[in-house]
């Protein structure tokens, strides 16, 4: 796919994203970050093979949404970024909007959230008005936007 779209600088990697020195990638600018998720936007999801008790608990989307935080607080550590997407297929507010509102707290000195393209009429949730940023991200789910449920926020480099 990269070489149909003539990408020419992409390298793709095999390693723990959380470990990696992001020295070594001084000239990043641009990051996408779509981490493991509950999946719980997926409409095709075969939830009867795979899904039991635990799999929608409130312990696994903590976990889920912990280690969400944590790559998303990576990506924005990289020197040079510029733009991170944030992107999950949950339809859960505890994956999306709070994972980015916990995050834009500990960065807001350097980020904030960019409104994602604008002319997309669903939006994200404002948390009953705790963050009204949310009406800068997108929200899409069967529902409302007939596709699968996604969720999109964009965080921008302050000075860029």
């Amino acid at each position: 796919m990269l070489k149909r779209a003539r990408v020419t600088c992409c390298r793709v990697e095999n390693a723990d994203f959380t470990q990696c020195d992001v020295t070594q990638y001084s000239n990043v600018e641009y990051i996408l970050v779509d981490p493991s998720c509950s999946g719980s936007g997926i409409t095709s999801r075969l939830n009867s093979l795979t899904d039991d008790q635990h799999s929608s608990s409130e312990l696994r989307l903590k976990k889920l949404s912990s280690f969400q935080s944590v790559i998303l607080k990576k990506a924005l550590s990289f020197p040079r970024v510029k733009r991170v997407v944030y992107s999950t297929c949950s339809i859960n507010c505890q994956e999306n909007e709070q994972v980015v509102q916990d995050v834009l707290s500990q960065v807001k000195k350097d980020f904030t959230i960019e409104k994602i393209l604008p002319s997309w009429s669903h939006r994200g949730d404002t948390l009953d008005g705790q963050f009204p940023l949310g009406e800068h991200c997108i929200r899409a789910s069967p529902e409302t936007t007939q596709t699968i449920g996604f969720f999109l926020a964009m965080f921008k480099r302050i000075d860029s």
